[in-house]
C-alpha cells in the first residue's frame, strides 16, 4: 500500500467518526486540510506528531508573532499531551479550543481582551496573569 493510500484510509477513517461529523466548527474540507499538514509531521510508521516539533518550525518562521492566538493554542495542546499525538486526538483537542475563540470573538465584551488572553495561554502564562491582575 503506498503512503498516498494510507494517508487516505486514515482520514477516511477519521472523517467518519463522530469528532468530523458532528464538529461544531470545522467541515470535513477544514479537516482535510488539517490532516495533510498534520501528515507532513508525522512519524510515517506511528501516524502520531510531536507538537513541539510544529511549534518549533513556526516560531523560526515568525508565525508566533503573526498568528499569536493559533500559536497559544497549539502551545496549550503540547502541554496538555506531553507526547506525542495522533490527528484524531488533535482534532478533539483544537476543536473545542476554537469553538471557545470563535465564542469570545462573537461575544461583545468589555473585557473581551483579558478574557481571550487566559483562555489562550499557557498554565504559567494564566497563573501569573492572575496573580498580578
Amino acid at each position: 500500500m503506498s503512503i498516498k493510500e494510507i494517508l487516505l484510509k486514515e482520514l477516511n477513517a477519521v472523517l467518519a467518526k463522530e469528532i468530523c461529523t458532528k464538529n461544531p466548527i470545522f467541515t470535513s474540507q477544514h479537516i482535510t486540510e488539517l490532516h495533510a499538514l498534520f501528515s507532513l509531521y508525522a512519524d510515517p510508521r506511528q501516524r502520531r506528531v510531536d507538537l513541539k516539533d510544529v511549534l518549533m518550525t513556526a516560531k523560526t518562521l515568525g508565525l508566533d508573532e503573526k498568528y499569536d492566538i493559533v500559536f497559544r493554542v497549539l502551545l496549550e495542546i503540547t502541554e496538555s499531551t506531553n507526547d506525542a499525538i495522533n490527528f484524531e486526538d488533535f482534532l478533539k483537542a483544537l476543536t473545542p479550543r476554537i469553538v471557545i475563540l470563535v465564542l469570545f470573538r462573537d461575544a461583545h465584551s468589555v473585557n473581551k481582551e483579558k478574557e481571550l488572553i487566559l483562555v489562550f495561554t499557557t498554565y504559567k502564562e494564566r497563573e501569573n496573569f492572575l496573580l498580578t491582575n
